[in-house]
């Protein structure tokens, strides 16, 4: 039987979605989302590919230049299950929905797919060769801080507006549901680490790189407690008086 030629698709090739981690975070990170996906050489071999995640905005950080983004690699290994779904602007988080309505008007009628990746571990980070630790400047904290709680996540949720899948084949959504679902079905593309960043060359790393915290919990606010309570019903008073340990002179 003839081998079929091993022809790339992309699924998604460089389109703005908005990208949140395990749900448990509030946070959200606007981010550009490339998903390619060959069609395999036959029936039984696994179909490469690859999924990456851009921030939509650049992070500063402490002595790389912003031109030199970092991203977010998904190997398609780790990739347990993905599925999607579609629904209206209204019916997606408000978070998201704010985000989406920067690069779209968002109608009521307007239509969102919702793509849920399940990981069996979090994904890599791509970072210039020679960089070993990721601190971001103040005013890019909140960014990074998002950006880092979605590379330490083991599922993600991808909200992408309509129009920016509107060339996109439903088939290619359920043969990539479909492979994900059997092990050892996807595969991932080689990555051309030494090229990258204008030939100075990338290497793949965890979310540990990025040098920011979460910030501390807020402590819930006590009422301060009153020394004495007065009640009054009709004529009668009833007082209550905490005593100090010292004696009350009287006053007259």
């Amino acid at each position: 039987m003839p081998r079929r030629k091993n022809i790339p698709t992309a699924i998604f090739h460089e389109r703005f979605a908005v990208a949140q981690g395990n749900e448990t975070y509030g946070d959200c990170c606007p981010c550009t989302l490339s998903l390619l996906l060959d069609q395999g050489t036959d029936s039984q071999s696994p179909h490469r590919g690859a999924l990456t995640i851009w921030p939509r905005q650049p992070i500063q950080f402490e002595g790389l230049d912003i031109n030199e983004p970092i991203a977010l690699r998904l190997p398609l290994e780790i990739i347990e299950s993905i599925d999607y779904a579609t629904d209206t602007i209204e019916g997606i988080p408000s978070t998201i929905r704010n985000h989406i309505a920067m690069r779209h008007a968002a109608r009521r009628e307007a239509v969102a797919i919702t793509l849920t990746v399940k990981m069996s571990a979090p994904g890599c980070v791509i970072v210039p060769k020679n960089v070993s630790l990721l601190t971001p400047m103040d005013h890019d904290r909140a960014d990074a801080l998002a950006f880092r709680r979605l590379c330490e996540a083991t599922e993600i949720q991808l909200y992408i507006h309509a129009n920016d899948a509107a060339e996109v084949p439903e088939t290619a959504l359920n043969l990539f549901s479909a492979l994900a679902q059997k092990k050892g079905m996807l595969a991932s593309k080689p990555s051309d680490l030494r090229r990258m960043y204008k030939n100075r060359g990338a290497r793949e790393t965890t979310w540990k790189i990025l040098n920011v915290s979460d910030p501390p919990p807020a402590y819930p606010h006590q009422p301060q407690r009153s020394t004495g309570k007065r009640t009054r019903e009709g004529t009668n008073q009833i007082l209550h008086i905490s005593f100090p340990l010292f004696p009350i002179r009287p006053v007259f």
